[in-house]
């Protein structure tokens, strides 16, 4: 279940970065509903949707891997009403945050109540699509000001 948390804090850009795994501009290349179950103790029984995702640019990744380490395989739940993002168009860039899981083989999570929002409270989609972001939000991620955490 995911709960609202005070917006000005918990859901402000830099938070979310630093309390991710791993941000990246990533285009989705493909989306299948799976509904076999994964990871028992993450998707509890729940149908999810697994995206082939291409990383553009790696913004932050868990410390023991390089950006060109991130797997391209990323799991939602289906259902928005527990945080899921099933709504990803193939062929769109988004800014995407999320858990990264070092299992075998490894894979990345992502879930609507952590994604990096517009600094403009209230303005744009979560996730982001990439194009939409502000000219200060890509700055700020290009120019590393997310990072000190």
């Amino acid at each position: 279940m995911c709960v609202a948390v005070d917006a000005a804090s918990a859901n402000h850009p830099k938070y979310v970065f630093c309390s991710s795994d791993w941000v990246s501009r990533a285009k989705v290349l493909n989306k299948v509903v799976v509904n076999e179950n994964l990871d028992p103790d993450f998707f509890a029984g729940q149908p999810h949707v697994r995206y082939a995702i291409g990383h553009i640019q790696a913004y932050r990744t868990p410390l023991f891997l390089n950006a060109t380490d991130l797997p391209n395989i990323a799991f939602t739940y289906e259902s928005m009403e527990t945080c899921g993002i099933p709504i990803l168009e193939i062929g769109t860039e988004y800014l995407l945050s999320g858990n990264h899981i070092a299992s075998e083989p490894a894979y990345l999570t992502i879930n609507a109540c952590n994604q990096i929002s517009s600094e403009v409270y209230g303005i744009g989609s979560v996730p982001q699509i990439y194009q939409d972001l502000s000219l200060t939000q890509k700055l700020k991620l290009e120019l590393k000001e997310y990072e000190v955490c």
